[in-house]
């Protein structure tokens, strides 16, 4: 347990005691203490973890320094609306809201999900785990390993889908792509390097900005605001290159500025519109998506991250002709400045309870905002073999 999280626990047990004129510590036998123990958790426990935001990251989002907290972020931000072209005072419905922002791809892609609030479930009345319980400090650390488990869920999830909008447009909308005609994967290191020196030039050949708007738009980027995607095994050998000795001659720490992955088969994308049936509506709650419903639309374009085997395995589609998975090269690199990526979220105060009589338990709820797109406005380069 961390000491900021640690001292949040204290607080709220010595709020609790105060209030309640009890002596409960950390060491307190179970038995004694069981009975206040929904009433601990419920009004002092977690209202205290929702004064902070994100406080418990055993699995962390590591596009997590990219995210921006904002309060009560609006639908649409103003440079999404301006590049988007929708008119901010534009009255539309969901599903014709979602069909333009996937339209408009090029401007800033936006993956299906993404810009709603989202919410999960969990409960700490569990009579099992209850029985093996010595003390309210063992309590106390299954109600926040609860409670944890379902932010690193919030965290993997926020990860995956950065990772897809990221490569989505990199494959699709990305101007400035390179191909290693060698094969060679010191060749890829090799313009990769190459890479990162043109986009700290002046320049207009490695922004989208030229299917906005008609004049070349030049743009440079600094080395400290380049980020590499890519797979394990390359990013193990660029650790050893110029590309790093580069980053540390600039006191940059070259593991801040690469993100690699072991695994990019999980980016799904739909081939055309599908109607939402029941168990894709069932699927998506898995998923923490509330606010779908059956008959909406799913239109064509939008990405999902997660497999087509665990979408059929779900029952999620009968056809799979509806999706694919987005084809990527087996090795390759794609750096970009990271102000590319707009990546917005409110996730204060975002905890809530209900009391479920049906089965005498408090269900909490976890409800959070998060928003990304990606602007053409900013530098960025797709090297391949």
């Amino acid at each position: 347990m961390s000491k900021e999280l640690t001292q949040l626990v204290k607080e709220s047990l010595q709020a609790y005691n105060l209030e309640k004129g009890k002596t409960y510590d950390f060491g307190t036998n179970w038995y004694n203490v069981s009975n206040d123990f929904n009433d601990y958790v419920s009004n002092y426990l977690f209202p205290k973890l929702n004064e902070t935001t994100l406080v418990i990251k055993p699995l962390g989002n590591r596009f997590e320094f990219l995210a921006k907290e904002i309060e009560n972020i609006g639908q649409y931000s103003e440079e999404y609306v301006i590049l988007d072209s929708i008119p901010i005072n534009l009255d539309l419905n969901k599903e014709r809201t979602l069909m333009l922002e996937t339209n408009y791809p090029k401007v800033a892609n936006k993956i299906y999900g993404a810009g709603l609030h989202k919410k999960v479930k969990f409960t700490v009345d569990d009579t099992f785990a209850r029985r093996n319980f010595s003390t309210l400090k063992d309590a106390i650390d299954f109600a926040l390993g609860v409670y944890a488990k379902r932010i690193s869920d919030i965290n993997v999830q926020e990860e995956q889908e950065i990772k897809a909008i990221l490569l989505k447009y990199a494959k699709e909308h990305t101007k400035a792509k390179r191909t290693v005609v060698s094969h060679d994967v010191n060749g890829l290191i090799e313009q990769s390097y190459i890479a990162i020196l043109n986009m700290q030039n002046n320049s207009s050949k490695y922004n989208e900005c030229e299917q906005i708007i008609d004049i070349p738009y030049t743009t440079q980027s600094s080395l400290q605001d380049l980020l590499i995607i890519t797979t394990d095994e390359l990013k193990y050998k660029i650790l050893d290159t110029k590309i790093a000795q580069t980053f540390n001659n600039e006191g940059l720490d070259i593991t801040n500025h690469i993100i690699s992955f072991d695994d990019f088969n999980d980016i799904i994308m739909v081939n055309k519109d599908t109607k939402v049936t029941q168990p894709m509506v069932d699927f998506l709650r898995n998923l923490g998506d509330y606010q779908i419903k059956v008959n909406e639309t799913i239109q064509q374009g939008t990405i999902f991250s997660l497999r087509c085997s665990d979408m059929q395995k779900n029952n999620f589609v009968k056809l799979s002709e509806n999706f694919k998975q987005l084809e990527l090269a087996e090795n390759f690199v794609y750096i970009f400045d990271v102000n590319k990526l707009k990546y917005t979220r409110d996730t204060k105060n975002m905890l809530t309870k209900h009391f479920n009589p049906e089965f005498k338990e408090t269900n909490y709820w976890l409800h959070y905002y998060t928003k990304k797109t990606f602007s053409p406005f900013y530098n960025n380069i797709l090297i391949e073999i």
